[in-house]
């Protein structure tokens, strides 16, 4: 008798929660017809990017180091560990596309992962560049010339071989994602065969993940055994040494004015062995680094560091909480699974928020998946590459960064994919509609994939303001192409 009333009262519990869920689902759908409140979500939403984008910084990328770092995982593969933390709102924006009913919501998804893959290869990485550019103070520099010159030049040398092959293996991959979708997706419907097709091969993603670990282990073994190139690196030090030390003496003749003092430079320039705290004593105010914490004269933080500032005193309540829940150190395979609850929740309201806003605006759902929804989810993207370049980690942030890239083509679609036709029990659906032709999301995403390859061949990865102002422009001609191209395209 207890136990049927148990079971009875559980059930009603039950149902009013669903009934609860209804109404507060219901009354939020009504409220979506008023401009002011609107207008509130939009605000909100960007609160939700902000406090996204702060989470990635602090936590998410901490704790997927953390889980690398346990598992004593390679840097290759702990930038793909790092990229699935990345494809979060990829993933969460698939299936939510997918799983919702219409061609319209399939179409959706498809455009947002191109509109991303294209803002990620050019926007992304240019402005990590242009933001950490120059920002490598004089005492880092000098203390690079204290350490062993030889052991340095090794080391960037085989740094640079590995990320260029990582960058020729993610960028031909997200290439040939391109054409392969073009090619399926040319008759508007793709089959279960396809789709297992596209997901198989991810296995080739993963095979070459592994030929490229080996390989670099061999690159490593064949350099540490050239001792041309080891005579070549310590000629190339000691220039940079020179280099190093005529920039001191220039900066520091710059400020004599301000520090008299100094009028032994030369003196002190020709000791063989510069010691960081004799560097430091020459360096003027200006030459201080800029995210010191301390100041002997009481200077004041760069402009970034103020806005960076601000922004976390305004998500400091998000901030605090995670700070003290999340157990980074201890269980970070917690801490990220809790991570993502958290963006899977946020991005579930920011699409909403994005429905609503193709509604009020009358702009075609396929150019707002490629602006708004790109836009919404790249920040992540961004901030974790500028934090690689500032800790030089450059070939950490950008595996992880493409390899993002290249796990939603191979990884998150079709497995949506898989689960729409296991959700309506059928072998294939719809992804385009009839007014729309693969070609037209593919080909422009396409040349842009191979000019943005052809400067990263050409500049090696070591962008400058020039290479990050053409990638710019190469992304500002896309976006342009597409605007024109749906120009007419009905609501």
């Amino acid at each position: 008798m207890n136990t049927n009333h148990a079971q009875l009262s559980g059930s009603s519990f039950h149902s009013r929660i669903q009934q609860t869920l209804a109404d507060v689902d219901a009354e939020f759908n009504r409220l979506q017809t008023s401009l002011t409140f609107f207008i509130f979500e939009v605000i909100f939403a960007g609160y939700v990017l902000l406090n996204l984008a702060l989470i990635a910084e602090h936590f998410l990328m901490p704790s997927l180091l953390n889980i690398a770092r346990r598992y004593r995982l390679s840097r290759d593969v702990t930038g793909i560990v790092v990229a699935i933390g990345n494809s979060v709102p990829e993933l969460t924006t698939t299936m939510l596309s997918f799983m919702k009913h219409g061609v319209k919501m399939t179409e959706f998804g498809i455009a947002s992962n191109i509109g991303c893959a294209v803002l990620t290869i050019t926007v992304v990485p240019s402005v990590a560049i242009l933001a950490t550019l120059g920002k490598i103070t004089l005492p880092s520099k000098l203390e690079a010339v204290q350490q062993s010159k030889k052991k340095l030049a090794l080391e960037a040398e085989i740094k640079q071989r590995i990320m260029m092959i990582t960058i020729y293996r993610d960028m031909g991959f997200f290439i040939l994602a391109l054409i392969v979708y073009d090619v399926i997706l040319m008759k508007g419907i793709i089959y279960f065969y396809e789709a297992c097709l596209i997901f198989g091969m991810l296995a080739l993603y993963t095979l070459s993940i592994a030929g490229v670990n080996r390989y670099s282990k061999v690159i490593e073994k064949k350099m540490m055994r050239r001792p041309k190139f080891m005579q070549e690196s310590e000629r190339n030090n000691q220039e940079g040494e020179m280099e190093v030390i005529m920039v001191q003496r220039r900066e520091i003749e710059l400020s004599t004015y301000e520090n008299p003092q100094e009028e032994h430079l030369d003196e002190i320039m020709q000791q063989k062995h510069l010691h960081q705290d004799e560097c430091d004593s020459l360096l003027t105010d200006e030459q201080q680094p800029r995210d010191s914490k301390s100041d002997s004269h009481g200077g004041e933080q760069a402009p970034e560091g103020k806005v960076l500032h601000y922004l976390e005193i305004a998500c400091s309540p998000t901030l605090t909480v995670l700070r003290h829940v999340l157990p980074l150190e201890k269980l970070p395979e917690v801490a990220f699974l809790v991570i993502v609850c958290i963006f899977f929740i946020a991005t579930d309201f920011i699409l909403t928020v994005v429905s609503v806003f193709s509604v009020y605006t009358r702009l075609s759902h396929v150019l707002i998946a490629l602006i708004v929804i790109a836009w919404g989810s790249s920040p992540i993207e961004l901030i974790n590459l500028v934090i690689a370049a500032k800790r030089n980690e450059l070939q950490l942030g950008l595996t992880s960064v493409l390899s993002g890239v290249v796990l939603a083509f191979y990884l998150l679609i079709p497995m949506a994919m898989l689960f729409k036709m296991a959700h309506r029990g059928t072998h294939e659906i719809q992804i385009l509609q009839p007014i729309h032709s693969s070609h037209m999301l593919i080909y422009p995403a396409l040349l842009v994939a191979f000019l943005s390859l052809a400067i990263y061949a050409k500049t090696g990865m070591k962008l400058g303001r020039g290479s990050a102002g053409g990638l710019l422009a190469l992304y500002g001609g896309y976006m342009a192409w597409m605007a024109y191209a749906l120009r007419n395209d009905p609501l």
